[in-house]
């Protein structure tokens, strides 16, 4: 460790994690603005987001100029994290340039006031992996934690936008490799002592309790000019936050991500602001509200045709009915049928020939059904009509007991039932009440069986010879236990390390999102940190769940709590590469298994519906082209089940 350095001089595990339970309600900022090299909107952007938080009950803590140093900002965020309750509401923006040191792995920082102060034994940006750990200190005092960086961690050179007016939030700079090498060492301990302190908290790849806005993606530049609305320079983000917040201060960070990526679109399509983490929560809130179900429209600017990409992924088909909505409020929705699926994409037809405008989402109007069969057996009478009913929702329900493309069966006998797989496995140990609940929670877990076997099924339908790059999804155990990858076998509390690769020469960066498709048809994003897919350029790979420092812990295994334990089951790891970003969060889904609530039926019929987003705005995208990496493994519980 740097002796006489804040950060590495702290002993982050005796900065303990309080009780969520207690009370609490008190709403503390950190807000900093480190104008340096050129730019000339980063204190109007801390004035303005201070003013909005002091506006919403915020005590704000302000630095700027010589305050905004390294070691001004993390005691301040140290103060932060000590001060903190459980059921206070914490921020910390800061708005300034960021930098990056190419390399293997990519360091990136953001750059203090002194930045150019650094020396070889005293470099004085702060790291990612530095403010990660002081996140995930501040996550362990109070989950209501929101993180928006108005900065760029890339340090290449910008576009040419001179006609809009905008300067780049990045700066490139000889810095020091041997500071900076210190730094991240110093993090990494520090990032090990909290693993090892706090078992309890582990998180893979990103940190749960923590809203991040991002103002643009890892490879891109965040830019700043003259707002018209407030009359000074801001950057392109914080001006497009603090005017959502203003006229719409009770959304959820899902609504508002969605707003402000358009705003930001519209003037510079090459930045892309990004929200991450719990976005169905309230803004400065942990209270949540349900993310509207929505699909990714494209309106193809020569012809007007609109068009969802990723039909597949979203199991449209012919036929089916939509609802057109535009991102900004008041605009006058239309009513949209799916024409043809053609290439990956879904051509809708519009109610009366209307033009659909740019930045338009759509929803579904009715259930969603699938080709997959279920199976009822009712071993005392007819089965009930309500249950037929329910099932036909979201699938073919057959009672005759034909198996061609069986998914499930429902067992019935004396009022209740029963889910077993298609091999006639149970799915849950005990017999379900047919009640409304009941029928409501077997839709839901037989429309997660559907989800999950259409994504399982999916492998290479996706258009791979429109697609350029060679890609490559790699999955090893830790601890270097060989495997087949023929017949691969692990045990619950083994770990998987996950990584993904880009193997083109050149070319324009692809986009992955890995997807694990678990035991009891749950589905997981498993790139939290990146929603929009890893950013991989040509020829590079990256992991998934590394920790600061490089460490690479893996995707730990696990058995969902309700779902039996007799017999091995398989679990699909699935790589879904794109040429754009493409935030598939949508898919996620519990199974069967997963212990929760009862829900009604317009909850469960939304989690059924629930898909991903695309950019909004931005001139008119290309449609989307993806393939598809997948490896199927058997997960063996423990036990007689692991006898092989």
């Amino acid at each position: 460790m740097l002796q006489g350095d804040h950060f590495s001089a702290l002993d982050l595990t005796r900065v303990p994690a309080v009780d969520r339970n207690q009370g609490g309600g008190a709403r503390r900022a950190l807000v900093v603005a480190s104008e340096v090299g050129g730019l000339s909107g980063c204190e109007n952007d801390a004035d303005a987001m201070a003013s909005l938080l002091r506006a919403n009950r915020f005590d704000v803590v302000r630095l700027g100029g010589a305050t905004a140093t390294r070691a001004g900002i993390l005691a301040a965020y140290d103060r932060l994290v000590r001060d903190s309750r459980p059921g206070d509401a914490a921020v910390v923006f800061f708005a300034g340039h960021g930098g990056l040191v190419p390399g293997e792995p990519e360091l990136r920082f953001i750059q203090p006031t002194d930045i150019d102060d650094s020396t070889e034994d005293d470099f004085r940006g702060v790291l990612a992996e530095e403010l990660s750990v002081l996140q995930w200190r501040l996550s362990l005092r109070t989950a209501n934690v929101t993180t928006i960086l108005d900065c760029c961690f890339s340090g290449r050179m910008s576009r040419d936008w001179p006609s809009a007016g905008l300067k780049a939030r990045a700066r490139d700079g000889k810095w020091p490799p041997g500071g900076i090498e210190a730094r991240r060492r110093a993090a990494a301990e520090e990032f090990r002592r909290l693993r090892a302190a706090h078992p309890r908290a582990e998180w893979y790849d990103a940190n749960p309790h923590a809203v991040r806005v991002l103002a643009c993606g890892q490879g891109q530049l965040a830019h700043e000019r003259r707002s018209p609305r407030f009359g000074r320079v801001h950057g392109l983000l914080t001006a497009a936050l603090v005017a959502e917040l203003t006229d719409a201060p009770d959304r959820t960070w899902q609504d508002v991500a969605d707003r402000v990526r358009l705003g930001v679109l519209n003037l510079n399509p090459s930045q892309r602001p990004e929200v991450e983490g719990p976005v169905d929560r309230v803004v400065f809130t942990e209270d949540t509200d349900a993310v509207v179900p929505t699909l990714p429209v494209s309106v193809d600017l020569l012809t007007g045709q609109a068009r969802v990409d990723g039909a597949f992924l979203h199991g449209l088909d012919s036929g089916d009915e939509l609802l057109l909505v535009p991102v900004e409020r008041g605009a006058e929705r239309l009513r949209a049928k799916v024409g043809v699926v053609s290439g990956g994409s879904a051509y809708l037809t519009v109610e009366g020939d209307a033009a659909v405008p740019e930045g338009v989402i759509a929803r579904r109007v009715g259930p969603r059904r699938s080709k997959q069969v279920v199976r009822v057996d009712s071993r005392s009478g007819p089965p009930p009509v309500d249950l037929v009913a329910a099932l036909a929702e979201v699938a073919e329900v057959s009672p005759d007991g034909g198996t061609t493309g069986l998914l499930a069966t429902v067992v019935v006998a004396e009022g209740r039932y029963r889910l077993d797989d298609a091999e006639g496995r149970a799915l849950h140990a005990d017999w379900r009440p047919l009640d409304g609940l009941g029928l409501g929670r077997l839709r839901r877990e037989v429309g997660h069986l559907v989800t999950a076997a259409r994504l399982r099924d999916l492998s290479l339908r996706a258009d791979e010879d429109g697609f350029d790059a060679p890609v490559e999804l790699a999955v090893t155990v830790v601890g270097g236990r060989p495997w087949s990858p023929e017949d691969p076998v692990v045990h619950v509390g083994e770990r998987l390390r996950i990584r993904v690769r880009n193997d083109a020469e050149s070319g324009k960066p692809v986009y992955a999102n890995v997807v694990d498709l678990g035991v009891g048809g749950r589905v997981t994003i498993l790139n939290s940190a990146e929603p929009a897919g890893v950013e991989l350029f040509a020829g590079t790979g990256r992991p998934l769940g590394a920790d600061p420092g490089g460490h690479e812990p893996g995707l730990p295994l696990t058995w969902p709590r309700g779902l039996p334990a007799g017999s091995a089951r398989f679990e699909t790891v699935l790589a879904v590469f794109s040429d754009s970003p493409q935030d598939l969060r949508g898919l996620t889904q519990d199974g069967v298994g997963h212990r929760g609530r009862p829900r009604s039926a317009s909850e469960e019929l939304a989690e059924l519906l629930r898909p991903g987003r695309r950019d909004l705005g931005g001139g008119d995208p290309a449609a989307v082209r993806f393939v598809i990496r997948n490896l199927t493994f058997l997960l063996c519980p423990g036990g007689d089940a692991c006898a092989h």
